[in-house]
């Protein structure tokens, strides 16, 4: 097991707590690799995840362990009920789908990247004294020996028994101390080969990276995962069309059924901070410079469609949007539509459709290092974190 692989815990599941030092959850999280990795965020209000780690810590059938830092207490349960977890879930995702689609409109003048760790700005916290004396007199419960280790900590702000409506301030985020520990908002384990120590990589990272980056940050994407993607469809740029009607470092598709010619590409510009419109020509994206921006913009595209789902916008830039939507529908039912979010079980209904690279995902991430991070940002600003683990190198490890 690779010690900075948090994703990976074996046949089983982990459902963690940090709990900052004025006895708040500030986040809770959900990790299962049963059968594919699953990370899940859970969005519940106070009370309720105070009443579920209350009911965990209580449970001396779970396994569980604690780690002290310097402003908060992790909580690790081990081996928790799968069926109460997808119920625990399918509240969590109910809660968000109220607050996405309830989200006030931010006002231009004082939009700035928001970083995923503050994502409990503004929000009130309703607790009682009866709960948090409940949690201090488990037997496992650490928190006043952390307090213990940080006398300049404030007390807490709980003090009455009657429900008492606080307003939250952000709890300061302490970046753990050990790699385990990092959160990422997804992931990607899939198995494939490393191809980033071949000439092929080399070159196309001298040759094009500098432009690359700068038209990924242009548009929020990590350029790291731009130069996998123009690694894997051409690594080399070419101002002559193809057999198959693509074009240029980014194998734009300019003949054919789907071609792209005088069609329009549309992606948010964070230099300009607006939607900006691109009508693609075959002879402006001979240029390698225009190839590569239309090549991310297009991405872009794809990363929008899938709620920046970055594993399905990867595929999608292969496969296109309509062949990406007969993939999803053919792996999740109606009776089952949960199930879209945070996992990677549609991997295996790529072969659903005949055109394109069923295993494009892969293909593209044997041109990252494993374990890299992308980070890609949202049009309102807010940082998506994805680390990438290649499980084949990953065994490889646990057996050294």
């Amino acid at each position: 097991m690779a010690v900075n692989d948090i994703s990976y815990v074996g046949d089983t599941n982990l459902l963690r707590f940090y709990i900052d030092n004025r006895d708040r959850i500030y986040k809770c999280d959900y990790i299962e690799s049963i059968d594919v990795i699953t990370h899940e965020i859970i969005k519940l209000n106070q009370d309720e995840l105070y009443r579920l780690f209350n009911k965990y810590i209580s449970d001396r059938r779970i396994y569980h362990e604690e780690k002290i830092f310097n402003d908060y207490i992790l909580y690790k349960f081990y081996d928790v009920d799968v069926n109460e977890i997808d119920e625990i879930i399918r509240k969590s995702r109910s809660n968000q789908r109220r607050t996405k689609y309830n989200k006030p409109t931010q006002n231009n003048n004082s939009a700035k990247k928001v970083n995923r760790v503050n994502k409990f700005n503004g929000k009130k916290v309703i607790a009682t004294l009866a709960v948090i004396a409940t949690l201090f007199t488990a037997g496992s419960f650490a928190l006043s020996s952390a307090h213990d280790k940080t006398p300049e900590t404030e007390t807490s702000t709980i003090a009455s028994s009657e429900y008492e409506t606080i307003e939250e301030s952000t709890p300061e985020y302490v970046e753990p101390t050990t790699e385990e520990e990092k959160l990422y908002d997804q992931y990607i384990l899939v198995n494939t080969t490393d191809e980033t120590n071949t000439e092929k990589y080399r070159f196309a990272r001298s040759e094009y990276y500098e432009i690359i980056e700068k038209y990924a940050h242009m548009y929020g994407i990590d350029p790291e995962l731009a130069l996998a993607i123009a690694c894997q469809e051409r690594g080399t740029h070419s101002d002559i069309i193809d057999d198959g009607g693509a074009l240029g470092l980014f194998q734009i598709q300019i003949e054919g059924r789907f071609g792209w010619d005088n069609k329009d590409v549309y992606a948010y510009n964070f230099e300009t901070k607006a939607m900006e419109k691109y009508t693609i020509h075959i002879d402006e994206i001979k240029n390698v410079d225009q190839n590569i921006k239309v090549g991310i913009m297009i991405f872009q595209e794809a990363l929008r469609r899938n709620d920046y789902d970055v594993a399905r916008a990867i595929q999608e830039y292969n496969f296109g949007y309509g062949n990406m939507q007969t993939v999803l529908e053919a792996c999740y039912t109606e009776s089952n539509p949960e199930t879209k979010d945070n996992n990677l079980e549609w991997l295996n209904y790529r072969t659903e459709v005949s055109v394109g690279d069923p295993h494009y995902v892969e293909h593209v991430l044997q041109w990252v290092k494993n374990n890299q991070v992308f980070e890609i940002t949202m049009k309102d600003g807010t940082v998506i974190t994805c680390q990438f683990n290649n499980s084949s190198l990953e065994q490889t490890k646990s057996r050294v």
